[in-house]
């Protein structure tokens, strides 16, 4: 399993390969990060206040902000790769 380090390498991989790809536009991979940051702080934030007892996705799914977030970003990640 990987950890937040991963998955933020796997994003900036991402990130850098779309103009290389010539998938989309390379603006939208590049703003598809910020929602992402901000959904991991968000759920360090939870994690912080003592909401994070039991599961992880419990807790990611019980939160509309964090859900929010999340649609915010498959939005734009999938603008990015399909061509927006």
């Amino acid at each position: 399993m990987g950890s937040i380090s991963d998955v933020v390498r796997w994003a900036v991989v991402v990130t850098m390969a779309g103009p290389l790809a010539l998938v989309g536009t390379p603006a939208w991979f590049q703003l598809s990060i910020i929602p992402f940051a901000l959904g991991i702080l968000r759920y360090a934030l939870l994690l912080d206040q003592d909401e994070g007892e039991g599961a992880p996705e419990e807790l990611v799914l019980s939160d509309p902000v964090l859900l929010a977030i999340g649609a915010v970003w498959v939005l734009s990640f999938a603008v990015a790769v399909h061509g927006g």
